[in-house]
């Protein structure tokens, strides 16, 4: 399984990119969403985890350019607990995201579209 990682912070998106490195999977890491758009473009990826705060677009607005490229991108938003009030709100949903995990706890299992349990 392939997934993108987009966090702007280094020392959380190592720490992702590690975990999943050592559960198997295929992992491309970026900082911005501009270049998480470019590689997403031209690669095929099961999973974009994503920060919801980033540099050069929303996390909200980098969303919505993923589901509008392949809507089928199964999204994990991540953010500080703070946020989760406006996780939960219509723009979010509506926009497409899977699944939300706080900054603090975004290590656990998660199941993909239902055939595959994978840890973040």
């Amino acid at each position: 399984m392939r997934v993108l990682i987009v966090e702007d912070e280094k020392i959380k998106r190592i720490t992702m990119t590690d975990a999943l490195l050592m559960e198997g999977y295929d992992v491309v890491a970026v900082e911005n969403p501009i270049e998480a758009l470019n590689v997403f473009k031209t690669k095929e990826f099961d999973v974009v985890i994503t920060d919801i705060r980033l540099p050069h677009m929303s996390g909200l607005d980098f969303l919505r350019e993923i589901k509008s490229l392949k809507p089928d991108t199964t999204v994990i938003v991540t953010s500080p607990y703070e946020w989760f009030g406006f996780l939960k709100g219509d723009k979010i949903l509506k926009a497409g995201y899977h699944c939300y995990c706080d900054d603090s706890i975004c290590y656990g299992r998660f199941s993909h579209k239902g055939d595959e349990t994978w840890r973040v």
